[in-house]
């Protein structure tokens, strides 16, 4: 997955979701940077790099797994494939919306 086919499949995650962040979170990905401001009421998705509260780097491979169920997170975060800074909540939310 490129980073634009990666944009898209965030913004129909979060269409499909009736969970909210009330928060910034940054995506960390091979070839650049996702920005998700959910601080207001409507989500904004963009490839700005931005200061956020939580700041997840995951490879593009790996988010594709992620997307289709077949990567362990937990074992992924052991193994430093994902790399989470800042407000863990922020992430634990993002975890469920991949459910």
């Amino acid at each position: 997955m490129n980073l634009n086919e990666i944009k898209e499949s965030i913004i129909r995650i979060s269409e499909n979701s009736n969970k909210r962040l009330n928060a910034k979170l940054k995506f960390i990905f091979d070839d650049g940077v996702i920005c998700v401001d959910d601080t207001k009421n409507k989500i904004d998705i963009n490839n700005i790099d931005c200061e956020s509260k939580c700041s997840i780097k995951i490879s593009n491979n790996n988010f594709h797994k992620l997307i289709r169920k077949e990567l362990n997170v937990s074992l992924a975060l052991i193994n430093g494939d994902i790399t989470i800074e800042g407000d863990m909540s922020i992430a634990i939310k993002i975890s469920e919306l991949f459910e």
